[in-house]
C-alpha cells in the first residue's frame, strides 16, 4: 500500500511540473556559459547579411527562437553573441560625465573669482583625461562572442529543463 501511495504522489508531482528549453552559450572544455530562456534580452549578429538583433526572446524551438515575435532564427544562422560589459559602459560614461563636470565647475569657479586663465593647464589636463579615457572604456562597453564549429564557443538549444509551478 505504501509503495501505491507513493507512485501515485510521483504521478502527481511529474504532471505539476513543465519543461522549457532555453539557448545555450558555452566556450568548450570550460564551464563558462551563458543561458538565455524565453523572456531574456538577447543581441546578435547574423551570418548571412551582418545585421545586428536585438530584442526579446519570445520562443524558443527545437533548432529555431523567435525575437520580438517578428523574426524567426535557426541557430546555424548566428555569427556571434553581443555581450554587455557593465564595468566599461557605467565607468565609460561617467568618467567622461565626471571630466566634462570637472572643468566646467572650474571654469566656472574661476569666472566667478575673477582668475585668469579662466581654464588652467592642470584643469584641461585633468578634465580631458578623464574624458579620454571614459570615451576609450565606452568602446569597449560590448563583446562580440563569435560562435560556430571551428571557434571556441559555440550556441545551441538545450531540449528542457524541469521547473515546478
Amino acid at each position: 500500500m505504501r509503495a501505491v501511495c507513493i507512485t501515485i504522489l510521483l504521478l502527481v508531482l511529474t504532471t505539476v511540473s513543465f519543461s522549457q528549453q532555453f539557448i545555450l552559450l558555452e566556450k568548450a572544455g570550460t564551464f563558462k556559459n551563458y543561458k538565455y530562456f524565453t523572456g531574456d534580452d538577447i543581441s546578435l549578429i547574423l551570418k548571412s547579411d551582418g545585421r545586428r538583433i536585438d530584442g526579446q526572446i519570445t520562443r524558443i524551438g527545437d533548432s529555431t527562437f523567435v525575437i520580438n515575435n517578428q523574426e524567426e532564427f535557426w541557430v546555424g544562422d548566428v555569427m556571434s553573441v553581443v555581450k554587455s560589459r557593465f564595468f566599461f559602459s557605467y565607468f565609460g560614461y561617467g568618467a567622461m560625465i565626471g571630466g566634462a563636470f570637472y572643468l566646467s565647475l572650474d571654469a566656472i569657479n574661476r569666472v566667478i573669482t575673477g582668475d585668469t586663465p579662466v581654464v588652467t593647464s592642470e584643469t584641461a589636463v585633468i578634465g580631458g583625461a578623464l574624458i579620454g579615457s571614459g570615451w576609450l572604456m565606452s568602446l569597449f562597453k560590448e563583446r562580440k562572442i563569435r560562435v560556430g564549429k571551428d571557434r571556441r564557443w559555440r550556441l545551441r538549444i538545450m531540449p528542457s529543463i524541469g521547473r515546478f509551478n
